[in-house]
């Protein structure tokens, strides 16, 4: 959805809490496995092998392998948090699969010990994939820099006109980022021509930085002492 009256900055923190909701699933799932992992080696309790189990597992871990790639694909293609991190809790279904299928096989080659050992494995897997998932939630909400100022103070000083650039400011969504800097410019401009260089300087950064999304440039005479 674009800005409007109320929400100038748009909705896009919308996603991010959703996407704290999938990393929170990801919590689940990983103490899921850890869960049947226990009750399978204390209690002994495996399932039963058959040629649909195997089927089943196949045809399920297909399809959730090209919904992963879809998912990561379309959350580059538009800026999507919220698909960006489903495609995450996705491929934590295919691992799940992946635990379950392995489990099949070593039941039937008789070593059912095997089955709460690849679990474990891959809750830890899951596990990490939701601290990347919450981490970039995190900086989200808590606005972290999203781009390093030194690479924006170098791409901006390429410039023609421009003496200085500093108070380098950024924030948002990893792919959705909103910039503001302040430019030095000779003292005898006018304010037309100042304006002219603002308005080429993000310009320049809309193009340069794909992740970019706003930018708010500042204009101060050369020699100005900012208090």
């Amino acid at each position: 959805p674009h800005p409007d009256a109320d929400h100038p900055y748009g909705h896009k923190k919308f996603e991010t809490l959703a996407a704290g909701a999938i990393g929170g699933f990801l919590v689940m799932t990983c103490l899921y496995l850890l869960w049947k992992a226990y009750r399978s080696w204390t209690m002994d309790l495996h399932p039963e092998v058959t040629t649909i189990s195997f089927m089943i597992m196949f045809i399920t871990m297909g399809i959730n392998i090209f919904v992963t790639k879809w998912e990561r694909q379309k959350g580059k293609e538009l800026k999507s948090d919220i698909l960006t991190a489903d495609s995450y809790h996705t491929a934590s279904d295919v691992l799940t699969s992946l635990s379950v299928l392995a489990g099949l096989i070593a039941i039937q080659a008789g070593y059912p010990l095997i089955d709460p050992l690849v679990a474990v494995v891959i809750a830890g897997v899951i596990a990490w994939t939701a601290i990347i998932v919450l981490k970039d939630v995190l900086s989200s909400l808590t606005d972290r820099i999203r781009l390093d100022p030194q690479d924006i103070r170098t791409a901006v000083m390429t410039m023609p006109g421009i003496l200085d650039c500093h108070d380098i400011r950024t924030r948002g969504l990893t792919n959705h980022v909103f910039v503001d800097l302040s430019i030095h410019v000779e003292p005898t401009w006018s304010v037309e021509q100042a304006h002219v260089l603002a308005t080429d300087v993000e310009a320049f950064l809309l193009t340069h930085f794909d992740s970019v999304e706003d930018v708010v440039v500042h204009i101060e005479p050369e020699g100005h002492c900012t208090l």
